[in-house]
């Protein structure tokens, strides 16, 4: 959304100073400057209320913090301190409101002091995958300068959006002011990106007719005790500097300093020095805060440990499984060779009775002889083989294989998995009659 800052007049002496030294693009708050000011899309400590007040939804704990830096140019050093005071509102958990004050002198008599009074809160949005984060400041800012002092008032705005990737996207306007001289409107659209301990942050600023970017990055170290960042610094008179500092979170006191290196090297007059203290009420104090990162680290091992248990008996269970399939494929395989046996043994009788019928054809039929029928008596006794199945057994004492099951219920406790125990005595009971 939109931020509407005062910025300084055009009809003063003032004016060709701030343009020169173009001062009036500061703004506190040391973690922001470290990064190189491209914040509007972290907007995550007392200082967003500066950068987007959106961002100030995002503290859940009653805050304050002050700061003092010292900057360096050609003319003249400029000193600042500020001040911010955040307090979460008890019956909205969303909203939180924040009052900061930053004053800024640069030689003998040039000075700007803000006043800012900001509120955010937390807006659902169909077809976003977060809550939108919404805010606003009301602005009073005094302009001071040799021969001329101003009044005026303004309002900031700001809307910040995060998704469930670790990228979040800032739209701001900035330098829209009432009752100061001219408006200078800068239009900020900012995106940062969090991977793993690494945040990378960038803002791309169009100010009267020119746009710059501006780049930094944060790395988090020993469960988050310091934070290291660098990022472009701001440019005055034109010198540029590289900005690098460091954050240190010993709760509920959090320290913040930052210094600088202008990039043409040490001859050059430029750069910042600053460092800052927040403290924070009611949170987590350091060692209750080590205390639960190591607790959550066990938890953690602990559920890896439990997901690890449960995939091992999953695989055992398989591997189970598998094994009870292959005893069974493995039964299947020796009664289909049985089988196959069976059917070798059939072809083979067919090919000789047929050699037999073609012999009989072609030879004269040979007299009839008397045959006397032998009465066969059942049941008859049977030892099994290696080789022997159900079906070359009926096939043996029935001429006939399909004849297996007469066999197999009368033999029911020698057989195992469909095929007859080696070395069992089979009884072999009558064939059934034909109907």
């Amino acid at each position: 959304m939109f931020i509407f800052c005062l910025l300084s007049p055009i009809h003063s002496p003032l004016s060709t100073t701030l343009y020169a030294a173009d001062y009036t693009y500061i703004q506190p708050g040391i973690r922001a400057n470290s990064i190189g000011g491209a914040f509007s899309a972290i907007a995550d400590d007392p200082y967003a209320i500066f950068y987007n007040p959106a961002g100030i939804s995002t503290l859940t704990e009653m805050q304050i913090s002050g700061e003092i830096s010292r900057r360096f140019e050609t003319v003249s050093p400029i000193g600042e301190i500020a001040a911010v005071y955040v307090r979460p509102q008890p019956n909205r958990k969303d909203d939180v409101a924040v009052l900061a004050f930053h004053s800024l002198k640069h030689g003998q008599n040039e000075k700007k002091d803000t006043l800012v009074a900001g509120y955010s809160t937390i807006q659902t949005i169909k077809h976003f995958q977060k809550p939108v984060r919404l805010g606003g400041n009301l602005k009073i800012m005094r302009l001071a300068f040799k021969g001329g002092n101003n009044l005026g008032i303004g309002f900031d705005a700001g809307a910040l959006l995060e998704s469930e990737m670790g990228l979040n996207t800032a739209l701001t306007l900035h330098d829209l002011n009432i009752g100061t001289g001219k408006s200078i409107a800068t239009l900020t659209l900012g995106n940062s990106y969090r991977h793993n301990n690494t945040l990378f942050a960038i803002d791309f600023k169009i100010r009267s007719g020119h746009s710059e970017f501006f780049a930094g990055i944060e790395h988090t170290v020993m469960d988050g005790i310091l934070q290291l960042r660098a990022g472009k610094g701001l440019a005055l008179r034109g010198v540029d500097y590289l900005a690098y500092g460091i954050g240190i979170n010993i709760l509920p006191f959090t320290i913040d300093i930052i210094s600088s290196i202008p990039w043409k090297g040490m001859h050059e007059k430029g750069g910042q020095c600053a460092i800052g203290l927040t403290y924070k009420f009611g949170g987590e104090n350091f060692s209750e805060k080590l205390v639960g990162n190591a607790s959550n680290k066990l938890k953690t091992l602990k559920s890896q440990i439990e997901n690890l248990r449960n995939k091992k008996t999953d695989f055992q269970t398989t591997i189970a499984s598998y094994q009870v399939n292959k005893s069974i494929l493995q039964s299947d395989i020796v009664m289909m060779e049985s089988e196959k046996r069976d059917l070798e043994k059939r072809l083979r009788d067919l090919e000789m009775d047929i050699d037999g019928a073609k012999y009989i054809k072609e030879e004269p039929k040979p007299k009839k002889k008397r045959i006397i029928k032998r009465v066969e008596k059942w049941p008859k006794r049977y030892k099994i083989k290696h080789g022997d199945t159900l079906r070359s057994i009926a096939s043996k004492f029935y001429g006939n294989p399909s004849l297996w099951e007469t066999i197999y219920r009368a033999n029911e406790k020698n057989i195992s998995r469909g095929l007859p125990k080696i070395g069992k005595t089979f009884t072999i009971p009558p064939p059934p009659r034909k109907r």
